[in-house]
């Protein structure tokens, strides 16, 4: 296994460390390397496993859990929400399909927000939703990518959010380039709620139980708060490569 040089560089030349909350590389397992005040360990579930610096998932209940933190939920929950950033590499081994890649909530009832790749006429391409903290189903924001992922190819997505509750504030990234094509909401959208549901990656659950789970590996997962990666920090990110 190589250790890309970048991985563990100061901010300024290298990976951006300033407000990162929480980095899961998965070299040994998914504990939390990012050194912020407060450690954000996950736990790997069911058949979830660690190998040669990537967790693998089998999309059959396969996930990471993050115990809930205000840490991971970007808002007050009262109609201020704040900017946030997911970067991560993976690779599907499933065709384009609709696949949950971190989501925060309870799909069925109330919920935070869905970072994935989509079904239907958009499949294979990444979206973020936000969802307002009353009446989540109706009313929310979201932004959906240009370019579909390949299957059995690593990919680097970058997600991030501005806080200004638009959809505008949404960019999305793929493989190094901003890769956002549509940019919208539905209803009244007046801040994310604040839910006690754990961060999950790899799924998305719904009255406790998992669905539309990713199938695959992925690494170098890394949640920023209070930020909003630029253009050039998601290019530092991307070069980083994986192991």
């Amino acid at each position: 296994m190589i250790i890309n040089s970048y991985r563990f560089a100061a901010a300024g030349g290298g990976i951006p460390r300033d407000n990162l909350i929480a980095e899961y590389l998965f070299d040994t397992d998914a504990s939390d390397t990012s050194g912020s005040a407060t450690t954000h360990n996950g736990t790997l579930i069911d058949n979830a496993s660690v190998s040669s610096g990537v967790v693998s998932l089998d999309g059959t209940g396969d996930y990471v859990a993050v115990t809930d933190d205000d840490d991971l939920s970007f808002t007050d929950g009262a109609g201020t929400d704040e900017a946030f950033s997911i970067s991560m590499w993976f690779k599907s081994t499933v065709a384009v399909s609709a696949q949950n890649l971190v989501t925060k909530g309870n799909f069925g009832g109330d919920r935070e927000y869905q970072f994935q790749t989509l079904g239907g006429g958009n499949a294979g391409k990444l979206a973020l939703t936000l969802y307002n903290s009353t009446s989540p189903t109706s009313n929310y924001i979201f932004a959906i990518g240009t370019t579909a992922y390949t299957i059995n190819t690593w990919h680097h997505v970058v997600v991030t959010y501005d806080g200004s509750e638009a959809g505008t504030g949404i960019e999305l990234y793929f493989d190094g380039s901003n890769d956002t094509a549509t940019q919208a909401g539905a209803g009244t959208y007046t801040g994310m709620g604040n839910t006690t549901d754990n961060l999950v990656i790899g799924t998305r659950f719904s009255v406790g139980t998992s669905g539309v789970s990713f199938t695959g590996d992925m690494d170098n997962v890394r949640i920023y708060k209070d930020k909003e990666l630029t253009a050039s920090e998601v290019t530092d990110l991307f070069n980083e490569g994986h192991d």
